[in-house]
C-alpha cells in the first residue's frame, strides 16, 4: 500500500506522490487516487471486514481483455455460523 495524498483538518490536501485521478461521472476533474493499493489488499479487506476476499486477473484474448489493470476483487460476506444442535 502506497499513500498518494491525504487530507489534512483544515481541508488541505498534501500530494506525496504526483496527482492521479480516476474518472468520475459526477466530476469532470475526475476522483484524485489518494492510496495505490497493492497485492496486499485482500488481506486489508478482510482485516476490516468480514469477507472472503480473492483476487482475480483476467486475460482473455478472445474477449478483448488483454493488458494492465485487468484484475477484480471479489468479496464474499462470510454467513454467520448456525448451531448444529437446531
Amino acid at each position: 500500500m502506497e499513500l498518494r495524498a491525504e487530507r489534512a483538518a483544515d481541508g488541505t490536501i498534501t500530494h506525496h506522490r504526483p496527482e492521479v485521478y480516476h474518472g468520475n461521472p459526477i466530476d469532470s476533474k475526475g476522483a484524485l487516487v489518494t492510496v495505490d493499493y497493492g497485492y496486499d489488499v485482500h488481506a486489508r479487506i478482510a482485516a476490516w471486514a468480514p469477507f472472503s476476499v480473492r483476487i482475480l486477473r483476467f486475460n482473455d484474448r478472445h474477449r478483448g481483455i488483454l493488458g494492465e489493470c485487468t484484475d477484480v476483487v471479489v468479496c464474499e460476506k462470510i454467513a454467520p455460523r448456525r448451531n448444529s444442535a437446531y
